[in-house]
């Protein structure tokens, strides 16, 4: 995934990402299972770099949208945030956007 979507242009790779879901749930949960490939890979080699936050922070904003939220908890990225969240001595700014995740993800869906 690295080579795929080097962490110098992270931003705009994910943007790309979850600006071109498919509509498709399941084609969904595959392209935001790529995004929680990149969110794990990053966390294990570099936990305090603000690329995290801004992954975080265009994962949190994903999850406004109804339609994604089934695919990010289905994807990992739900869990893998909660998990994050509950580390000691966690940065502020990750707290925020994990939290964001996790509260957007859990809005009301028609189902």
């Amino acid at each position: 995934m690295e080579a795929r979507f080097g962490w110098s242009n992270m931003s705009g790779s994910i943007d790309q990402l979850i600006g071109s879901l498919p509509e498709d749930e399941a084609q969904q949960t595959k392209v935001l299972g790529q995004v929680a490939d990149i969110a794990q890979n990053l966390w294990k080699t570099q936990p305090e770099s603000p690329e995290l936050d801004l992954l975080a922070q265009k994962i949190g904003d994903a999850a406004r949208v109804e339609s994604h939220r089934v695919p990010l908890g289905e994807s990992g990225l739900l869990e893998f945030f909660c998990a994050v969240v509950s580390t000691q001595g966690l940065r502020s700014t990750l707290i925020v956007q994990c939290l964001r995740i996790i509260g957007n993800s859990s809005a009301d869906t028609s189902e």
